[in-house]
């Protein structure tokens, strides 16, 4: 765990290179989005978040780089989160669950309405470990950013990197706050839907044709 932490560590100040120069995140964001693609490369298999990393660009310019210590509530759920991370994938993959615009999983109703009983209770217990343990780390997050409840909260900002992340076939939500909606609209993943597809609040299906930055 501590080897991985360390790696991702150093891979991700390079990852926050192209939040930085696209000028369109603030100091404040950056350094949360720093947290999450740190958190996230110590979920997923460490040689794919160099290549994240590395696509991204040059080290962050102009900006204080430091990354916190995260808590140890935050080691347990990575943890719980990476042994998970082979269901959670292949349940996204078959169609059967999807990413909220809230950083958190769910079953869009459509989906719903075609599962089998016994595909909606393994969905469902899949749904309730991860998003327990992703709600421990954005507890932690908010707490360490001292956010205010009117401020965009943490999750937000996760279902901003799930969905630059997802891959044809899955499920996402999009974005209905004003700032994360606008960054959608002009992401890959936003251009490539049809304008009907752009819809806030609404549940879309990842075309096909689409390729995710990690992807090229």
């Amino acid at each position: 765990m501590r080897n991985t932490l360390s790696l991702a560590a150093a891979l991700v100040l390079v990852a926050a290179a192209g939040l930085a120069l696209c000028g369109c995140h603030t100091s404040h964001d950056i350094h949360i989005t720093l947290d999450i693609r740190y958190i996230e490369s110590s979920v997923a298999d460490p040689q794919g978040g160099k290549t994240r990393a590395v696509a991204s660009g040059q080290m962050l310019v102009g900006q204080k780089a430091s990354l916190v210590q995260i808590s140890e509530a935050e080691k347990t759920a990575v943890e719980n989160r990476r042994a998970r991370l082979s269901q959670v994938l292949a349940l996204k993959a078959a169609g059967n669950i999807g990413e909220n615009n809230q950083g958190f999983l769910a079953i869009p109703l459509s989906v719903r309405q075609r599962l089998t009983t016994e595909e909606k209770s393994q969905a469902a217990q899949a749904i309730d470990a991860e998003n327990r343990d992703r709600g421990s780390i954005y507890q932690s997050v908010a707490r360490r950013y001292s956010l205010e409840a009117s401020a965009p909260q943490p999750g937000g900002y996760w279902a901003e990197e799930f969905r630059s992340r997802a891959k044809p076939g899955e499920w996402v939500q999009v974005p209905q706050e004003p700032a994360f909606f606008s960054a959608f609209l002009a992401s890959p993943l936003g251009q490539c839907l049809s304008p009907a597809a752009r819809v806030k609040g609404q549940w879309v299906r990842v075309p096909a044709r689409y390729q995710s930055p990690e992807q090229k």
